[in-house]
C-alpha cells in the first residue's frame, strides 16, 4: 500500500530541511544531519543537525466527501553557537523560513500535497556542556485535503 498523504507531506519536510546547507544558499549546514523525530538532548556530534516531528493533527469534517486536516510539525534544529548565541539563532530561524517558504504547498513529482503552510512561531534554547549549544524550533501548520475517513486518497488539489 502506498504511504498515507501525512507520511508523504512529513517526507517532503525532512527532505527539504535536508537541503538547508551553505552550499545551497543558506546561512547554515542544519541540513547536514538529519535525525527522524529526535526527543533527547543535542549532543555535540549531532550537530549541526535537524529534526521534524509531526504532533498534533486537527480535522474539519465536512458535509461534503472531504476532510481537511491541520498538520502541526516542529522543526526543531540545532548547532553550536561559537560567538553570539542570539546571531546563530536567528540565522536558523531565517534558513527554516526560507527553506519552507521555497513551495508551502509541498510538491513532490508535480503533486501538490498541500493547500497551504502557515508559519506558527519559533522558539530558541541553549543547551551547554563544554560549548553552547543552541537549538530553535520552528513551528509551522500544514493544510491538506484528503477524501472522508480515507487517509490515503488525496482530493480537491
Amino acid at each position: 500500500m502506498a504511504d498515507s498523504l501525512r507520511e508523504q507531506i512529513m517526507n517532503a519536510v525532512a527532505t527539504r530541511m535536508g537541503t538547508i546547507l551553505t552550499a545551497n544558499g543558506y546561512a547554515t549546514n542544519i541540513g547536514s544531519k538529519f535525525h527522524e523525530w529526535k526527543v533527547t538532548a543535542w549532543e555535540e556530534n549531532e550537530v549541526p543537525g535537524v529534526t521534524v516531528r509531526d504532533y498534533e493533527e486537527t480535522i474539519e469534517h465536512a458535509a461534503s466527501s472531504r476532510d481537511y486536516p491541520k498538520l502541526k510539525v516542529g522543526i526543531e534544529a540545532a548547532d553550536i553557537a561559537v560567538a553570539d548565541l542570539g546571531a546563530q539563532a536567528r540565522k536558523i530561524i531565517a534558513d527554516i523560513t526560507k527553506a519552507v517558504g521555497t513551495d508551502v504547498n509541498w510538491t513532490v513529482s508535480s503533486t501538490r500535497l498541500a493547500q497551504m503552510t502557515k508559519n506558527l512561531g519559533n522558539k530558541v534554547q541553549a543547551e551547554q556542556e563544554n560549548e553552547t549549544i543552541v537549538v530553535v524550533t520552528v513551528e509551522i501548520e500544514i493544510d491538506y485535503r484528503m477524501a472522508k475517513w480515507d487517509p490515503y486518497t488525496q482530493v480537491g488539489q
